[in-house]
């Protein structure tokens, strides 16, 4: 069974994610959902979920998934990357209504340029590529590389970045 902890953030709804992996687990029987689910008018009927979570609710959530599936915020990110935990990135779009602009989509492709399929990271702007993708992911083992290592100066930049902010300098 694939334990996954979906996480939207508190600020907004995302409800073009939350049913997506309700659609999915209405059809995989080896997939288990819970959803932070935010304020929204979406019931989904195949995940369990919770509007809101407190602090220690989020946390243990976070620690026993295999997998955390979430919006392109940087908290999560961070918070995912101190425990080297598998996170699939799918950003709010502006088209779509969800964001006031488009920063979670910079986000998710700046990410995008220090990920691969070898890393614990991954973006997915498609959701018809989400069943895939987490089949995908896991196969990684829990201590391969959160990010990738890459020749691309930009992207070592924001890696380097990023690691700096939440170890260190080194």
């Amino acid at each position: 069974m694939i334990n996954i902890f979906v996480t939207v953030g508190a600020q907004l709804p995302f409800d073009r994610l939350i049913k997506a992996i309700d659609l999915l687990c209405a059809e995989s029987s080896d997939i288990s959902v819970f959803a932070q689910t935010g304020e929204t008018d979406y019931i989904p009927k195949h995940i369990s979920y919770k509007k809101f979570l407190n602090a220690i609710e989020y946390s243990s959530k976070l620690v026993s998934c295999d997998l955390v599936l979430s919006h392109a915020g940087m908290g999560t990110i961070i918070q995912c990357m101190e425990l080297n935990k598998r996170l699939l990135v799918t950003p709010r779009m502006l088209k779509y209504g969800e964001h006031r602009n488009d920063h979670q989509l910079g986000t998710a492709k700046q990410f995008a340029c220090v990920s691969n399929k070898n890393t614990l990271l991954q973006v997915c702007e498609n959701l018809d590529e989400l069943d895939s993708l987490i089949r995908d992911m896991m196969k990684l083992e829990n201590n391969s590389n959160f990010l990738s290592e890459t020749n691309d100066t930009a992207s070592v930049s924001l890696s380097d970045s990023v690691e700096e902010i939440i170890f260190g300098a080194t």
